[in-house]
This record gives C-alpha cells, structure tokens and sequence, in this order.
C-alpha cells in the first residue's frame, strides 16, 4: 500500500494516489482508473446503520453511474475480513477497500477527532470526494447524510434520477375507514347492565 505526497490542500487539487485491498484480495490503486471519473466515498465502520444505507443507495445506482463512465469505491477503517463480509451481506456491487491504518484516511483529511455524548475518540467523517479523469479532485463533499447521498452524486455527475434502495419500500398506511366511539366508564358499565338484562329476560322465556 503506497500513498503519492501530494495532499487535499495542494494547489494542483491532483487527489492522493494510493493502492488498498478490495473485498476480494485484490489490489486496487487510484490512478489505475485515470479516465474515468472516480466517486471516493468515505465511512466510519461497515454494517453499522447510516453506513448500510449509504452503500445501499450507492449499489442501487451503481448501473446509471457506470453508463457515465464513473467508478465508485467505499473506503473505510475497517479490516478486509469486515469489509468483505459487509459486501457480501448486502450484494455490494462496487469496490469497498479497506484502510485499517488510517494512511489514505489521513492522506484525504476525513480522520478526524470527534466527539459524541461528552466522549472524544478518532474517526471518520463521512466524505465523498469526486476525481476526474485526469486525477484531480473536481468536488468535495464533508458531513454527508446517508439518505441524500446517492441523489447527490447522480446530481453533480449528471446520471438521472435516483434509484431508492429496494430494501427500503415507502411506507404504506392504511386509510382510516372507521372510528370506534370510546364510552366512558359510567356507560360503559350501564351498557354491561342492560345487556346482562336482556340475557336474563331470555333464559326466563
């Protein structure tokens, strides 16, 4: 694994080349895909809530990017074995590396203290960069939302509508047909007597 000197603040904008392990064992390395636009998206820790989501709304359009000539990896801290069982869970059909020693993490500035319940730890701030096809990093997007993220990209890159992942149906609520008039207590004990009448009036009959 190998990252080239050049950092995000360079004024060449060129992004940081690097070669990391794929969810399959292979080698994977930037500037490999000079041609194709690249979509770089970092997250904190695979199969975790957020991170689910994001990777599923990338895998649904993944087919509309590829059409555009746009690759897409996921890089996060996480071991291969991780990685490799999160893209096998939920049929990731796109390149997830892993970065278990921060080096491409740092090299990209999206390792980072944060803070959550008064408690300060190290890790990643949800990023996605875009690289052209020359190697330069065109946009840079920080404090991504999970939900919106795949709108995003197919937006800026210009790849259609999004696909909405399709373990995630919309919300279907039945129409309200009728209502149930609720009794109050003293009625509904006047009710139990009459009814209790009626019964007793029956079994004399």
């Amino acid at each position: 694994m190998y990252i080239n000197d050049v950092g995000i603040g360079d004024h060449t904008m060129q992004a940081p080349d690097f070669t990391l392990i794929d969810q399959h064992g292979d080698e994977i390395t930037l500037s490999n895909l000079r041609g194709s636009k690249v979509v770089l998206y970092f997250y904190p820790k695979a199969d975790t809530p957020g991170c689910t989501i994001q990777a599923k709304g990338m895998r649904d359009n993944n087919e509309a990017l590829k059409r555009t000539d746009t690759v897409v990896i996921g890089i996060s801290p996480d071991d291969r074995n991780d990685v490799s069982a999160f893209a096998t869970k939920h049929n990731i059909n796109y390149t997830l590396l892993a970065d278990p020693t921060h080096e491409v993490l740092n090299a990209y500035g999206v390792w980072k203290e944060k803070t959550f319940m008064g408690r300060r730890f190290m890790g990643v701030e949800r990023t996605t960069v875009i690289v052209d096809e020359a190697g330069n990093i065109a946009h840079r997007y920080e404090k991504v939302n999970p939900l919106t993220h795949a709108d995003m990209i197919l937006a800026d890159i210009g790849a259609g509508p999004v696909r909405k992942p399709s373990s995630l149906p919309p919300i279907q609520r039945k129409p309200l047909t009728h209502t149930k008039r609720i009794q109050k207590p003293k009625a509904r004990k006047a009710a139990t007597k009459k009814k209790s009448a009626k019964r007793a009036v029956k079994r004399a009959r």
